[in-house]
């Protein structure tokens, strides 16, 4: 036994060290191309992705790894955003909206929308689609860009519903807008906290909404909004400039942003009632001045990564925060498929440790990673067995007369031992 001691023990003491892997595939790739792809969205069947690339759809099948292409030359398309019961996705691109049918094998049908309010503008440009997690089959919000008659700018949280009147896409201000200004918004990223108390935007335009969060709470009840009607703004000046994503995790009662823009990426901690965001301390010494990316948490929550760092080259760097939104580690992508190329988007897969990033020239990468458990899955309970039935007291007329038996028995036994 004492031989098998010192190879027990360097094999505990080397086990913790073992170091987690990513790997990275290659779906896509076409050189010379200026065609961006820029929005990825998973079915929330899991069995496929759509990416919106400029001009057309990838779709991107989880069973057999296939990734198909339709074109749609004629429309713009930017950001895809899935229904939670997976009927329909709705797709922004610039001044125009669509709504994409699912269809569970091949391309489903997809029809722009045009019955949109523009009371007091002239012009609405959509951006970011979200659905409310606590409340599912509400009509979603979608975060634009309205022009004033006058050629002011405002933020304007729309709703749509195939079935309102007298528009599908509907104006909703019960959390506020943004002042006038004279720049146009782009409130490209937009994250729902976890439990539907409120939602956080980061605007990118460098006006006065790009060096922090828009918070957008429809019930008032946590970040009421100003009196003239705006919603709240939280800046952070010197950290971060032109926010360009913004990311929540997806567990009950997480209450942190995750925030990239050109500078220090933060953590923004919500505290107190009214409640205020603050600049928390993540333990990552990074920096990025690269205008684009995006991010995501994973499934469980454990693991978010944020695209994309100064590095691209040989090979491109992006972040990862764990699930309490501190810094984690540096993650490199596979040299053999170094691109000097950014990319501009990042979905997990919504129930499993891997996921899709995309950018420029139609670059579509698939990422696995064991950091990211598999979920563990409830077993199918084991049928019970049917008890056997209680003993019965022997009272009963048979049970009498066995007892009689073996009492004559005891009796005959006894006589022959006598003689």
């Amino acid at each position: 036994m004492r031989r098998w001691v010192w190879p027990i023990v360097l094999v505990l003491l080397f086990c913790p060290t073992i170091q987690a892997s990513w790997s990275f595939q290659e779906l896509n790739y076409s050189p010379g191309e200026s065609i961006m792809d820029r929005g990825i969205a998973w079915h929330p069947s899991g069995g496929y992705a759509l990416i919106a690339a400029d001009t057309g759809l990838y779709r991107y099948s989880s069973s057999t790894e296939n990734l198909t292409y339709q074109s749609h030359s004629t429309k713009i398309l930017r950001r895809v955003a899935w229904s939670p019961d997976g009927t329909y996705a709705l797709i922004t691109g610039s001044i125009y909206l669509y709504r994409y049918d699912h269809s569970p094998d091949g391309f489903g049908s997809m029809t722009e929308i045009t019955s949109i309010e523009m009371t007091g503008g002239t012009a609405v440009t959509c951006y970011d689609v979200v659905w409310d997690p606590a409340n599912p089959e509400d009509p979603p919000y979608i975060a634009a860009n309205l022009q004033t008659t006058s050629g002011q700018h405002r933020i304007v949280i729309y709703r749509y519903e195939s079935a309102a009147s007298p528009y599908e896409v509907f104006q909703d201000y019960s959390g506020g807008t943004t002042y006038a200004n004279s720049q146009a918004y782009a409130p490209v990223s937009v994250a729902f906290q976890a439990d539907g108390d409120y939602f956080v935007i980061a605007n990118s335009v460098a006006n006065g909404y790009s060096q922090g969060i828009l918070v957008y709470d429809p019930d008032q009840s946590t970040f009421p909004k100003e009196i003239s009607g705006a919603m709240q703004y939280f800046s952070f000046p010197g950290d971060v400039g032109n926010a360009r994503t913004v990311s929540m995790s997806p567990l009950s009662g997480t209450r942190f942003v995750l925030l990239k823009g050109n500078g220090e990426v933060l953590r923004l901690d919500q505290t107190g009632l009214p409640a205020v965001f603050v600049k928390g301390a993540t333990g990552g010494p990074w920096y990025t001045s690269i205008f684009g990316g995006d991010s995501h948490y994973s499934y469980d929550g454990s693991k978010a990564v944020i695209l994309e760092l100064q590095d691209y080259d040989p090979y491109h760097t992006f972040v990862t925060f764990d699930g309490s939104g501190n810094f984690d580690t540096f993650v490199n992508t596979d040299p053999g498929i170094n691109r000097l190329l950014r990319l501009y988007s990042v979905k997990w897969h919504p129930f499993e440790p891997y996921g899709l990033m995309a950018g420029e020239d139609r670059w579509i990468i698939r990422f696995d990673t064991d950091e990211v458990p598999y979920p563990v899955y409830t077993a199918t309970p084991e049928p019970t067995a049917t008890p056997l039935p209680p003993d019965i007291p022997a009272t009963g007329c048979v049970s009498l007369w066995i007892l009689g038996l073996l009492f004559s028995s005891f009796l005959i036994f006894s006589k022959r031992r006598d003689h």
